[in-house]
């Protein structure tokens, strides 16, 4: 019996693997699609929408034209979080993702949405051109988003003050940057922890009395600048609201005071000129400085990374030309040197924590780069000495 079980169990199996693989129907806009193949190449972002778990693809491109936008669900959060991020990471980039979907109407309501799983990222230059490319977190251009990761509508802000007057604020404590919301403590209310989309170009930051229209989130945390304006030991006083093209509920303003003890211009820290000053996770830097800020691999003792991503004060990365395993290094925000498609990129700095840095706002995972560490001067320290990344 128990063997005849074992064998039933076996050949399902092999029945569900054989299913699935078979070749399926490739998504085509405006086409049912029931169970189709659905591979996207680039957009112009990711968003989650009033609905949970499920997201927003703004102007899909796919291998059979374009779409308006597309919505992803799964059942499981975390599993459709982990496949809207890889979706995110080929907006400009090279690559597809590629996923089995069938059009699902969502419970209790008359929303269509793509049911979706085995979601896998594709390495290649992707089936065509998209809405455009990136090289670091300046403006885009085409049907990109105008912030460097995506997360938005669309939608403009009606008010950029930083005033606080009318109803619905409320007292929010420890803000951190998460996949294009925000997370926070409700200091006024329960206490407990709670999460709020961020949208890039509707939400409102104000710093120390300034908007602060360059700040943004991203899909991952590490692809957001947010740590490096607020820091997560104060209070902030939020007001959310409705975002008009779709009915989320988004952060409409949020008003936080000076992060550490430097303004946000250009100038040394605390001297009232505002710089980066106390924003910068300086903790991250020695104040050496580097002897070579070229671009070119020359000398010995370079490695193959894959997959660098900004940690506390450092990067992990797979030891490509090593052992294959995931390690950690040093990066100094004063004396590390990284470089993107060719061009020094003095204003990548890491921090504290993921949040505090925008090491994901110019380098997209997958990716491998060329690195080289060094001993620091000041402690003797191995460090990066110099990171080259396409």
């Amino acid at each position: 019996m128990i063997t005849w079980i074992r064998s039933s169990q076996a050949l399902l199996g092999l029945a569900m693997l054989v299913s699935f693989s078979a070749s399926a129907a490739m998504f085509t806009p405006g086409v049912p699609c029931n169970g189709c193949d659905l591979e996207i190449f680039d957009h112009g972002g990711v968003m989650p929408t009033s609905k949970n778990a499920v997201f927003r693809v703004q102007n899909p491109q796919t291998p059979n034209g374009p779409a308006p936008y597309i919505e992803l669900y799964n059942p499981t959060l975390a599993v459709i979080q982990d496949c809207a991020q890889k979706v995110q990471s080929v907006q400009g980039n090279p690559g597809s993702v590629r996923m089995r979907a069938s059009e699902y109407r969502l419970a209790g309501s008359n929303q269509v949405v793509f049911l979706v799983k085995d979601c896998q990222l594709l390495a290649g230059p992707g089936p065509g051109a998209g809405p455009g490319s990136r090289t670091g977190p300046g403006p885009m251009s085409g049907s990109e988003s105008s912030s460097p990761s995506g997360c938005t509508m669309g939608d403009r802000p009606v008010d950029t003050s930083c005033s606080t007057s009318g109803g619905g604020w409320q007292t929010v404590g420890r803000v951190l940057s998460e996949p294009c919301q925000l997370s926070y403590d409700d200091v006024s209310g329960s206490g407990g922890r709670q999460m709020v989309i961020y949208d890039n170009t509707m939400s409102v930051a104000c710093v120390n009395g300034n908007y602060e229209p360059s700040i943004y989130v991203g899909a991952t945390p590490s692809d957001s600048n947010w740590g490096a304006f607020v820091s997560n030991t104060m209070n902030c006083t939020m007001k959310t609201g409705v975002r008009p093209s779709d009915g989320a509920r988004v952060v409409e303003k949020i008003v936080c005071p000076i992060s550490g003890g430097g303004g946000m211009g250009p100038g040394p820290e605390g001297d009232g000129s505002g710089g980066m000053g106390g924003t910068e996770p300086m903790s991250c830097a020695s104040g050496d400085l580097p002897t070579d800020t070229s671009c070119v691999e020359s000398g010995t003792g370079w490695q193959t990374v894959g997959n660098p991503l900004s940690e506390a004060c450092q990067l992990s990365y797979d030891d490509v030309s090593g052992s294959g395993a995931r390690q950690m290094v040093i990066y100094d925000n004063t004396y590390s040197v990284a470089c993107v498609g060719g061009v020094h990129e003095s204003g990548i700095y890491v921090g504290a924590t993921p949040s505090d840095s925008n090491w994901g706002g110019y380098v997209a995972n997958p990716t491998n780069c060329r690195m080289k560490t060094g001993v620091r001067p000041s402690d003797g320290a191995r460090v990066v000495e110099k990171i080259i990344c396409p």
